[in-house]
């Protein structure tokens, strides 16, 4: 396409700043309702749409490890001698949220041989990326090391992804949207169908965010391959939601945003890290919502406007 669509840098913009949201509720109300919520989609739809934008390449595989070597290492030498945690250098296990690079790494790689298949071969592949993902929870062993675990329950959404970038009318599904009068009346069920979702975890107390962070086995958390099936399912309606009810027209600001949320991805766990250490949400939970609101936008259209070192800027990276 030509001319950049702006629907595909909105649900960008939208999904990164519920992903510094997200985090910024874990400093005073993780656990809540509205942080499981958020939790039930928004990594599988990040992951949906880094699978879109991917293009098999040795290339692109070793930029996204470089990145995650040199902000694993930022970090940890930021907790050693800024926090005075005293972690020690080491890229087995990703920093918290550099396990989204590391496993960015993991679905590139795999998509090399992925992109060679055919349209039935590549359907048969993500059925068994499902089972996988459902089954790998019964072993112990996967688990954060080398973000493992993560990799494999995500995998299906970034081969989603890919596959409705393949297709001429999926694509322009994402990109354009469904004519209006559908894109209307399907906002409308899905909505419904979400707000049911909600209720299911608000009665479901046993439904936990731990489980849907998919990094360790089903016995750390206790519970199961039915769970995680449901997890998926929710995941797929909110999905669902976003790419019918996202709008495709430029906003100010917002857009532009969605544009490089690479830089946000990567810099707001410094900011974060220092919320926590001097206690910046330390009011009611009403003013810490609002601050935590406005907060998140300052800083996903701050860090936006930033560049990064030039081998970082590599477009062909699917990054956030």
């Amino acid at each position: 396409m030509s001319k950049r669509s702006p629907r595909p840098d909105n649900l960008r913009a939208l999904l990164m700043l519920l992903v510094v949201f997200a985090h910024c509720l874990e400093l005073f109300w993780e656990g809540s309702l509205l942080y499981r919520a958020i939790y039930a989609f928004h990594m599988p739809a990040f992951v949906f749409l880094t699978g879109f934008f991917a293009r098999p390449s040795t290339r692109r595989t070793g930029t996204t490890l470089g990145i995650y070597i040199a902000f694993q290492t930022m970090y940890l030498l930021f907790d050693a001698h800024i926090l005075g945690t005293g972690a020690a250098l080491q890229y087995t296990t990703p920093y918290w949220l550099l396990w989204y690079a590391l496993s960015m790494h993991h679905w590139l790689l795999l998509l090399i041989p992925f992109s060679r298949q055919t349209k039935r071969r590549q359907l048969v592949l993500l059925a068994l990326s499902v089972i996988l993902a459902l089954l790998c929870g019964y072993d112990a062993s996967v688990g954060y090391t080398l973000s493992l675990s993560r990799t494999i329950v995500f995998l299906p959404f970034f081969l989603l992804g890919h596959l409705f970038s393949g297709e001429a009318r999926l694509r322009a599904a994402v990109c354009e949207g469904p004519p209006r009068l559908i894109r209307l009346a399907g906002s409308a069920v899905m909505i419904a169908v979400c707000c049911a979702m909600v209720l299911y975890l608000r009665r479901y107390p046993g439904l936990s965010a731990p489980q849907m962070y998919g990094s360790y086995s089903y016995a750390a958390y206790g519970y199961g391959a039915v769970t995680r099936a449901k997890l998926f399912v929710i995941a797929l309606c909110f999905l669902v939601l976003l790419l019918l009810a996202v709008p495709g027209v430029r906003i100010p600001l917002f857009t532009r945003a969605g544009e490089n949320t690479l830089p946000v991805f990567l810099l707001h766990g410094f900011l974060l890290r220092l919320m926590r250490q001097y206690g910046v949400f330390r009011f009611s939970l009403p003013v810490n919502l609002a601050l935590a609101v406005v907060l998140s936008l300052l800083i996903l259209l701050l860090l936006s406007a930033l560049r990064l070192p030039r081998p970082m800027q590599r477009k062909d990276v699917p990054a956030a």
